[in-house]
């Protein structure tokens, strides 16, 4: 009996230590792909501005080859020029995971953005610093931006080579005619000024931007309460991320307890140009006898700060005001619901919050020992793979989407 007994308690410590998901660590990111597998991409984060550009399946310059049509626009003393040229630096830069250069090439454009009449060249700014301010966990800033860039409809580009796919980003889209109760026509938080400032700021501390944190527990009533801060909103946005635990790839765990996460950020801009943001997982609670394992799949739940945390892939957009007070609702209402590894994960929890958003990930569902279920490594493939769309138009429209880049390969 004995030696049944103790041949149970060692599978029990086996599985635990190859899919616990206590999120008590999280394994460092793999920057490199060396070894493709057929669920591998390869992720470049890019903004196709212009329709002729985009069918031209054009890749992008490089630094250097960017930098000399900045030389040459100069010399010739054309500011569009320039613009375009300033532009595509920060492309490269952006593509490279390099934000701290892209800050400062966004920078000085910002400075000529009145001076173009280039409606393209200005939306191709906004939406690149959209991009910088979300890997710099700036969100309220990069939702600004975003809306900001606004006008032009969103557009998708998967190109082949060598079997895999490079995922061009998009997102650009006009606010004023998608939903039936749009959210405002009124600008978000971040007028020109204070974008500047913040990015003068994140330009300066760009290298000591803080990274993964351990999570601290929050008490959702707090949560809710600190989105009723009886100021009049302007607009309400939405944020899901992912963090895989093998960016780009469709591992659904690996190593001790790295099976990923996903969470989200809320946030609520004032007429004011206050806001309101929050940025919160759903766990298993820590410190368990047993701590959650396919066996034992069930456990009492808990909200966390994931404000620090990192992540690989996001997908955003704008709401209504009656979205925002369901997805309320229902974090009020599921916050204490038991955390179940099958049925009622992290994935799962914020799954349904996109839903409320209107936003649909396509596959979101895989298999692991002894169980099934929604997870982050499946859902994360699913978005480098563009299999998402708003459900109020159908389409990619409306959403912001964009990845970590810390996996990018350049050609």
């Amino acid at each position: 009996m004995r030696k049944k007994t103790f041949r149970i308690f060692l599978l029990l410590v086996l599985l635990q230590s190859s899919m616990s998901t206590t999120y008590a660590q999280s394994t460092d990111l793999n920057t490199g792909i060396s070894d493709h597998t057929a669920d591998s991409v390869d992720a470049i984060p890019f903004l196709l501005s212009y329709n002729t550009y985009q069918q031209s399946n054009q890749r992008f310059l490089s630094v250097s080859s960017a930098e000399k049509e900045l030389s040459i626009a100069r010399e010739q003393k054309s500011l569009e020029a320039e613009v375009q040229a300033l532009n595509k630096i920060s492309d490269a830069y952006i593509a490279a995971g390099q934000s701290k250069n892209a800050l400062r090439q966004l920078r000085r454009l910002l400075k000529l953005k009145n001076l173009t009449e280039d409606e393209h060249a200005v939306s191709h700014l906004y939406y690149n610093l959209a991009v910088v301010m979300a890997r710099m966990k700036n969100y309220p800033a990069a939702l600004s931006c975003f809306y900001k860039a606004g006008n032009t409809r969103a557009h998708h580009l998967f190109k082949m080579r060598r079997k895999r796919y490079l995922y061009l980003d998009s997102t650009y889209y006009s606010f004023q005619d998608n939903a039936e109760e749009p959210a405002t026509t009124d600008h978000p938080v971040l007028n020109d000024s204070l974008l500047d400032a913040s990015l003068q700021y994140l330009e300066q501390a760009a290298d000591t931007v803080t990274t993964d944190q351990p999570a601290e527990q929050l008490q959702p009533t707090s949560l809710i309460d600190a989105f009723m801060d009886d100021k009049r909103a302007s607009s309400y946005a939405i944020a899901i991320h992912v963090k895989q635990p093998v960016a780009g790839k469709k591992k659904i765990f690996t190593g001790l307890g790295n099976v990923g996460h996903m969470f989200i950020t809320l946030t609520k801009f004032n007429k004011d140009r206050s806001f309101v943001s929050s940025t919160f997982g759903f766990y298993p609670e820590k410190g368990l006898m047993i701590p959650v394992n396919p066996i034992f799949p069930e456990s009492p739940s808990v909200i966390k700060n994931d404000r620090f945390r990192s992540w690989d892939e996001m997908v955003g957009r704008f709401v209504s005001q009656k979205d925002f007070s369901r997805i309320l609702e229902f974090i009020d209402k599921n916050s204490n619901t038991l955390y179940h590894l099958n049925r009622f994960n992290c994935s799962d929890f914020a799954l349904a919050i996109a839903e409320l958003a209107h936003i649909r990930i396509g596959e979101t569902s895989g298999k692991w020992p002894l169980g099934k279920g929604n997870n982050p490594a499946t859902t994360g493939q699913s978005i480098l793979a563009g299999k998402f769309s708003n459900l109020e138009t159908d389409s990619p429209s409306g959403l912001f989407a964009c990845t970590n880049n810390l996996f990018a390969v350049y050609k």
